[in-house]
């Protein structure tokens, strides 16, 4: 069994999940505003959209995979991560409500000091951006790792099994959604912590054969192709929600996720050169504060006519985010070395 370390393979699967989240937040407009419709844009977006669905799934299975196995205490553990994250997340949940603040006044109105500390508390709240949901959830699980740590150490691979054996169930249902009498009180077994867990079991527990690493391709496809038309055709026809299949707890985005962790870390794949290794080390190391920022980057790209529409959205998705993924690394690389700013950049 190979023994992980923070090395090529987890920066390179960390920034690939990254310029995925940003391909998603470019190609979503032209999901939803063109809605479904029988047009070239909807389905190029729907593609990169479905593509990159793993995105999130990822984070949260690489931190399962770096975290779960320390041996650091609750005190100290909660202390070092929390505070690494807290800082810049409140720096930016403020820079999103003065960005929605200037929005209002460009449009005529001029908040009081009671609305805007009603804005203040609801914003923070429900999230002031709403790619900020992640941060929220990533709280969640870190207050759940010391409870969970000791077990998974302790625990065979057989009791790991059941535990991901019943979350892939939650998973088939959360799309299925039966109907009935019947309760069943999963909600222990249910969750991103599976994405945890699975990160873990991946990473330090599973070496996978070649039949399997052969089979991985056939079933990021699998998880692809039930991605893309699953969309397709609920919106078609109206059913469920119009976007369950993109949903980052579905059976099928769970699929593309583990077979590319699986890839990247049986196959170690990394990004090879001097340059490009040079810049996905950059791009790793202020990640966190990329992911914070991009939005505002793209807010503003949106303005002055840079997104999916540019060049086309098979060209203009893509170059949109390499754009806003650049500018949005200049601009944390600049406020860490700006006094007090190694705290808020997501260093």
């Amino acid at each position: 069994m190979k023994e992980l370390s923070h090395n090529d393979w987890i920066n390179s699967l960390r920034v690939l999940a990254l310029f995925a989240v940003i391909i998603i937040h470019v190609s979503a407009p032209a999901v939803t505003s063109q809605y479904f419709t029988d047009n070239s844009s909807w389905w190029i977006a729907n593609f990169y959209n479905s593509l990159c669905r793993p995105c999130v799934p990822i984070f949260v299975m690489i931190t399962g995979s770096l975290l779960l196995p320390k041996k650091d205490g609750t005190k100290e553990f909660l202390s070092k991560r929390i505070k690494k994250i807290i800082y810049p997340f409140i720096f930016w949940s403020q820079i999103y409500l003065l960005y929605q603040l200037a929005l209002r006044i460009m449009q005529g109105e001029y908040p009081n000091v009671i609305s805007l500390l009603l804005l203040e508390i609801r914003q923070i709240v429900t999230g002031t951006s709403v790619h900020l949901w992640y941060v929220y959830m990533l709280l969640g699980l870190y207050l759940t790792i010391p409870i969970i740590k000791p077990w998974i150490q302790n625990a065979s691979n057989k009791e790991i099994g059941y535990f991901l054996v019943i979350w892939v169930f939650t998973l088939a249902i959360n799309v299925i959604r039966p109907s009935g009498p019947i309760d069943l009180q999963l909600l222990y077994f249910s969750g991103y912590i599976g994405y945890l867990v699975l990160g873990y079991y991946l990473a330090h527990r599973f070496t996978a054969s070649k039949i399997i690493l052969r089979l991985s391709a056939l079933f990021f496809v699998i998880g692809f192709l039930v991605t893309f038309f699953g969309t397709f055709y609920i919106n078609k026809h109206n059913l469920l929600s119009e976007y369950d299949f993109y949903d980052f707890l579905s059976i099928n985005v769970a699929l593309c996720a583990s077979t590319v962790f699986l890839l990247f870390k049986e196959k170690y794949i990394s990004f090879k050169g001097a340059i490009l290794s040079t810049i996905v080390k950059k791009i790793n190391a202020y990640s966190f504060g990329i992911y914070l920022s991009h939005m505002l980057l793209l807010a503003f790209l949106f303005q002055i006519r840079i997104d999916y529409r540019i060049f086309g959205p098979t060209i203009g998705i893509p170059f949109t985010a390499i754009v806003c993924l650049i500018l949005s690394l200049i601009i944390v690389k600049v406020i860490n070395v700006l006094p007090y700013g190694k705290y808020i950049s997501g260093n």
